[in-house]
């Protein structure tokens, strides 16, 4: 994730670096920071909360300050933890359902090239696709060629719009090897959820956009 914001003040710059260098001030002008503790000087600790839609995400942070230059900046390093959120990953690919009921792949990350570029309707069907995220095993969609190694998948979500699998996002294995926690897969669902809400808003403007095309008047 990226974070960046602005903020201006009217007064003087002096007035505005002695203020900013107080660390708790500075913490108070920024949303979402909360716990701040200094663990070493010009070293602080705390907890960071943002939103992405309705979920909300904490990160534990550390920032460091490594050059203050009076009156004109103030330079920080910040390394942050994530907690409660599924760690890296080895792989991970997005499905989309085409015109014939067949999966696509449209996104992936760390997903070999040219390996398992479809989905068939009759594997998602037959790998029993309900409205939640199923573990993978290697009898799972018997004849698909799916990545070996640390890139094979371990878990597969569906994305359900209007109680039909709309997408279906194949997940890898955490990058040590261990498999995901059952924390993790609920996090995942919910962030699948997440995904169909903003999934089925834009196939609903769209749908919308193509209506009022053809309901237009024809000026000829």
């Amino acid at each position: 994730m990226k974070f960046t914001g602005e903020l201006t003040v009217k007064a003087p710059r002096a007035q505005v670096y002695k203020a900013v260098r107080d660390a708790r001030f500075f913490a108070s002008c920024v949303d979402g920071v909360n716990d701040l503790a200094e663990i070493a000087p010009d070293t602080y600790s705390a907890v960071f909360e943002t939103k992405v839609a309705y979920m909300k995400f904490s990160f534990k942070v550390t920032v460091e300050v490594v050059r203050a230059e009076e009156p004109r900046e103030i330079e920080a390093k910040v390394e942050g933890t994530p907690l409660g959120i599924v760690g890296r990953l080895t792989a991970a690919a997005l499905f989309e359902r085409n015109a014939h009921g067949d999966f696509e792949l449209k996104r992936r990350f760390r997903w070999p090239e040219g390996v398992l570029n479809t989905l068939r309707a009759q594997d998602v069907a037959g790998a029993s696709m309900g409205p939640g995220p199923r573990r993978l095993l290697e009898t799972d969609w018997e004849g698909q060629v799916f990545p070996s190694g640390f890139e094979a998948p371990a878990l597969a979500v569906p994305i359900m719009i209007r109680h039909r699998v709309s997408r279906v996002v194949l997940f890898g294995p955490h990058a040590t090897g261990e498999d995901l926690a059952r924390d993790e897969i609920s996090l995942i669902q919910r962030l699948g959820r997440a995904a169909a809400a903003l999934f089925d808003g834009v196939e609903r403007r769209d749908q919308a956009a193509r209506l009022g095309r053809h309901s237009a008047p024809d000026d000829g």
